[in-house]
């Protein structure tokens, strides 16, 4: 806890984002308690020290989340280390600490990084989603081939964007535009795919425009083999501008 009152917008910040998220801040079903824990044995364990905030599950007296707050453009480490020693004391699995606009996060099992998705998580969560981390640091909502192919396309894009500057196409809307195409032949070429998978019938060229084909294509010469490949075969097959 802060040894200064705690400022005022950096307190509002955070009750909006966790009210937000669905934590109870007030009420018969309040589970997030401010400047002390939820009980005695608990407080005894502090031996008197007061974390900012500390969050519980609904079902249960089990803190899950100890949160430690900075004013704004304050460095967070000490808030860390101050919050990982109040969750250790109490055995709260994870720690947040913030200045109302940053936040790093801390599992205080596996002594490392929580991680969601295959990211390290870098803002608060629901108390469903922190139930889960009970037990492990690492959880996934969706499936590994999703986050695959989040990652895939974010190197695309990033490949796409170093190569652009290169060419002289400086403005943000001549960017977006590429990264608008590729977008848009991911996907189609994802709902091609089912079609095929169904026994519908597509005149759709898996072989020059499916996605598979179009990420392997070294990225020095990959919009220009959208643009002047791709795009005539779509045009031909689709039958529509593209």
């Amino acid at each position: 806890m802060n040894t200064m009152p705690l400022e005022a917008d950096t307190r509002n910040l955070i009750d909006t984002a966790l009210t937000n998220l669905g934590w109870k801040l007030n009420g018969k079903d309040k589970n997030v308690f401010f400047e002390q824990p939820k009980t005695e044995a608990e407080r005894k364990s502090l031996g008197g020290k007061r974390p900012d905030y500390v969050l519980y599950s609904n079902e249960s007296d089990r803190p899950l989340i100890v949160i430690e707050a900075k004013k704004k453009g304050t460095r967070l480490d000490a808030a860390m280390e101050q919050g990982i020693s109040y969750a250790r004391a109490i055995n709260a699995p994870l720690v947040f600490a913030t200045d109302g606009v940053f936040c790093k996060a801390y599992h205080t099992e596996a002594n490392r990084v929580p991680i969601l998705n295959g990211e390290e998580i870098d803002e608060f969560i629901r108390e469903t989603l922190a139930l889960r981390y009970l037990t492990t640091y690492e959880v996934n909502t969706v499936s590994p081939k999703v986050q695959y192919d989040r990652k895939e396309l974010i190197r695309i894009f990033d490949e796409a964007n170093n190569m652009l500057r290169g060419e002289g196409l400086r403005a943000g809307i001549e960017r977006f535009g590429e990264f608008a195409n590729i977008l848009f032949l991911k996907l189609i070429s994802e709902s091609e795919q089912i079609k095929r998978e169904s026994g519908i019938k597509t005149l759709f060229d898996a072989t020059a425009c499916s996605w598979d084909s179009i990420k392997n294509i070294p990225f020095t010469t990959r919009i220009d083999y959208i643009n002047k490949t791709v795009y005539e075969k779509l045009r031909a097959c689709l039958n529509f501008p593209v």
